[in-house]
C-alpha cells in the first residue's frame, strides 16, 4: 500500500488540484463575461476598478498573514494580480503608459496581457489617458492631474509607494480610501494652525506626498488647506505589513 509520502501519489493529488484550479478559473471567467454584458448595458466603457483591486489584495494578505504564512506574500499578490489582469483583458484590455523608470514596477502590477507603452515625459504618458488607458508616473515627478485626471493607486500593491497609477475613475468612497495630497516642502499647517493629518509616502527637496484619511475631492481640500495643499486624487490605501 502507498504511504502518504509516495511521490506518485503526492503529484497525482497535486495534478488533481491543479485540474480544479483550471475549472475555478473557467468559472471566474464566466462571471467576468457577465460582469462585461452588465456594463455594455450600462453604457459603461472602464475597466478599471483599481479600489476593487486593492480590496481584493488587501483580502488576499490578510489570508496569507492568518491562513498560509509559508505561503510568500509576493508569490501570492502576483499570481492574483495576473488573474486580475485576464479580467480586465476580458473586458477590452488595458494600455498601461509608463517612463522607462517605471515599467518594470507597471508590468508587475498589471501582468503580462496588457498592452505597455513607454513614454518619454510625465506629459506624454498622462496625454495619453483615457477609460481604457492610464500612467504610472515616478513619485519624485508627481503633478497635478487635468480634470477628470487624478491619482487612482498607488504602487506596488503591497509595501512602500514606489509609484502612481494616473487614470480616470468613478468608483464611490469606500472603507480604506485615503486622499493623496502634494504639499510644497515646509508646507504642514492646516487652515487651523495645526499639522497637516496624513501619512508621508514621499519627500525631496521641492515637495512631500501625503496620504489622508478618508476620500476627499479637490475642492474639499481647497476649502479646508487653501493653496497650501494640492489635491493629487483619492484611492484605496495599500496594504502594508505591520500598517493595520
Amino acid at each position: 500500500m502507498n504511504t502518504p509520502t509516495n511521490l506518485a501519489d503526492i503529484r497525482k493529488q497535486i495534478d488533481a488540484l491543479d485540474g480544479e484550479l483550471r475549472g475555478l478559473l473557467l468559472a471566474r471567467a464566466g462571471l467576468v463575461a457577465q460582469v462585461g454584458k452588465a456594463k455594455a448595458v450600462s453604457g459603461d466603457t472602464s475597466t478599471l476598478r483599481p479600489k476593487r483591486e486593492a480590496a481584493q489584495i488587501s483580502t488576499l494578505a490578510e489570508w496569507q498573514k492568518t491562513q498560509a504564512p509559508d505561503l510568500p506574500l509576493d508569490s501570492l499578490v502576483a499570481i492574483w494580480r495576473e488573474i486580475i489582469g485576464m479580467a480586465v483583458v476580458q473586458q477590452g484590455g488595458l494600455s498601461v503608459y509608463s517612463l522607462s523608470s517605471t515599467q518594470a514596477i507597471a508590468r508587475a502590477h498589471f501582468g503580462a496581457s496588457m498592452d505597455y507603452q513607454l513614454a518619454a515625459t510625465p506629459a506624454q504618458a498622462m496625454a495619453a489617458i483615457d477609460t481604457r488607458s492610464v500612467a504610472i508616473i515616478p513619485l519624485d515627478q508627481a503633478s497635478l492631474p487635468s480634470p477628470p485626471q487624478q491619482v487612482v493607486a498607488r504602487l506596488p500593491a503591497t509595501g512602500p509607494a514606489q509609484a502612481l497609477c494616473y487614470g480616470l475613475c468613478g468608483e464611490e468612497a469606500g472603507e480604506g480610501d485615503v486622499t493623496l495630497v502634494q504639499a510644497e516642502l515646509g508646507v504642514v499647517a492646516n487652515s487651523a494652525g495645526g499639522a497637516v493629518d496624513g501619512v508621508e509616502i514621499f519627500a525631496d527637496a521641492s515637495k512631500r506626498l501625503y496620504e489622508m484619511d478618508g476620500a476627499m475631492s479637490a475642492a474639499d481640500i481647497e476649502a479646508q488647506f487653501g493653496a497650501q495643499l494640492i489635491w493629487l486624487g483619492t484611492y484605496r490605501r495599500p496594504f502594508c505589513e505591520g500598517a493595520e
